[in-house]
């Protein structure tokens, strides 16, 4: 079992706005056990919700990818990895 309290006390979440970090909570509950499809439609309300000026470092992103990675199925985490492949190589 994943200890959340634990996990957003990691460097890489200290300085995300609490908003921001609030909302990406919700956003780990909402996905846990989904499969990637579903969980990327989450995972773009997400995204769409923050400010527009909001940027995430590199080891921010990798720690909220890694949280989210978590919550997927095991058979789901290397679909994630592939379609952020993919949405990476588009954007």
């Amino acid at each position: 079992m994943i200890d959340y309290n634990e996990l957003f006390k990691q460097e890489a979440f200290k300085s995300i706005n609490p908003d921001i970090l609030e909302k990406f909570k919700i956003l780990i509950s909402n996905i846990k056990g989904k499969n990637t499809n579903e969980a990327l439609l989450y995972i773009m309300d997400f995204y769409n919700s923050m400010p527009k000026n909001t940027n995430l470092s590199k080891e921010q992103s990798d720690a909220l990818i890694k949280a989210i990675m978590l919550q997927l199925p095991k058979k789901e985490r290397d679909n994630f990895l592939n379609m952020l492949e993919l949405m990476n190589s588009i954007f």
